[in-house]
């Protein structure tokens, strides 16, 4: 069953002024029937077309391409999408289409069934937060994902995620939206700023979110799980679990020689697994705020190397 569907045409005024740019932008507001938590969905699938458009007609200049793009898609949203977040949107906000993409954004635009993906992505929250609520409305940001390297899926802190929409995983969108959403509840809960996140933090974190859509939607994550017990791959970062260089840790979660990609998702999955098997009476909402090194030892994560 889905919530009451508002649609609307947000007329952003003020900080931006009367721009017509404003009328291609799509809010529905969704609402968990359930536990009447709201959702906004903002598409700005539209100007990435108007974005094209005005390329087409001003040249292909880098530097004003990027000014373009922050004029006519980043800035019409950036109040509700990105102001105010904890986590950095730089690839985002910053990153217009390359030119070999360019006619990508246009494709979508015209061939996507764009309520269906508004109807996976209502399914998700409605499921997602019927079992971690929040008080909170979460807004989610529906992009055209026009670099097929880029995650499809983000967010950006407390409340606050994207989907970048890439047709050919399509499918796997209802984990996307239940993978962020699971960080945007952790964020709103346990964010600390003052606190430097290392390896092992961020390999929990993400592998409860792995965890969660999985609990909710487990045929369709586009997230692989390595099942074996790799030594050689756990003794080449072993020794780093515990320390904070984000270029290393960006490299082992992502999966760069000599690992596999999304390993670090996928160990850190598996430890989660390890702990719920010791704790299988835990709800997701118990064991969200489990600190990263409980979580490794209580779940006696290594002696699947031993």
């Amino acid at each position: 069953m889905k919530g009451m569907r508002v649609i609307c045409i947000i007329l952003l005024l003020g900080l931006w002024g009367c721009d017509s740019n404003n009328q291609d932008i799509v809010s529905i507001k969704e609402t968990n029937p359930k536990t009447n938590q709201s959702f906004i969905l903002i598409n700005a699938f539209n100007l990435f077309e108007l974005y094209l458009e005005k390329v087409i007609e001003e040249g292909y200049s880098d530097s004003r391409k990027k000014d373009i793009y922050k004029e006519v898609v980043i800035n019409p949203i950036y109040e509700d999408c990105f102001n105010s977040v904890e986590f950095s949107t730089e690839f985002i906000i910053n990153n217009p289409p390359n030119e070999s993409d360019e006619k990508i954004p246009l494709n979508l635009v015209q061939q996507t069934n764009q309520d269906d993906i508004h109807d996976q992505i209502t399914t998700s929250l409605n499921e997602s937060s019927t079992i971690l609520p929040t008080d909170k409305e979460t807004t989610i940001c529906i992009f055209p994902n026009v670099d097929p390297n880029m995650t499809t899926g983000y967010s950006q802190g407390s409340n606050k995620l994207t989907l970048l929409y890439d047709e050919s995983r399509k499918d796997s969108i209802k984990n996307v939206i239940a993978h962020e959403y699971h960080h945007s509840v952790w964020t709103e809960r346990y964010y600390d700023d003052q606190k430097e996140m290392t390896l092992l933090n961020n390999m929990v974190f993400e592998g409860k979110a792995v965890m969660f859509e999985k609990m909710l939607y487990p045929e369709n994550s586009d997230i692989p799980i390595y099942p074996n017990f790799n030594l050689s791959m756990w003794e080449a970062k072993e020794d780093e679990l515990f320390k904070t260089d984000e270029d290393r840790i960006f490299q082992v979660m992502q999966g760069y020689q000599p690992f596999p990609a999304s390993y670090g998702y996928s160990e850190g999955y598996k430890m989660v697994g390890s702990f719920l098997e010791k704790h299988p009476d835990l709800t997701p909402e118990e064991w969200l705020g489990i600190d990263a090194k409980e979580v490794f030892e209580e779940g006696e994560y290594l002696s699947n190397y031993e």
